[in-house]
């Protein structure tokens, strides 16, 4: 596989992979809030996290950040230390 092809293929892949891993963790975050439990007391806020939606948020993370440091060794100059 030719370096450019490599390079359009998968830096489009790495945001989409971004774009998901946002939307994944936004549906893996909820928030909701309760009234007061007794009168005079203050109502109270709970957030609750969904570990599949964030594991899968972390994943696509990671795959993300591999691929982009990929299209960067692609796109560094042959020859050029690290």
């Amino acid at each position: 596989m030719s370096r450019a092809i490599a390079v359009f293929a998968e830096l489009p892949v790495a945001l989409i992979g971004i774009f998901a891993a946002i939307w994944s963790w936004n549906h893996g975050v909820r928030t909701t809030s309760f009234g007061p439990a007794i009168d005079g007391a203050p109502a109270t806020a709970g957030t609750l996290y969904d570990g599949s939606w964030i594991a899968l948020a972390f994943l696509l993370v990671t795959i993300a950040a591999v691929l982009l440091v990929d299209t960067a060794r692609r796109l560094a100059p042959h020859g050029e230390p690290a």
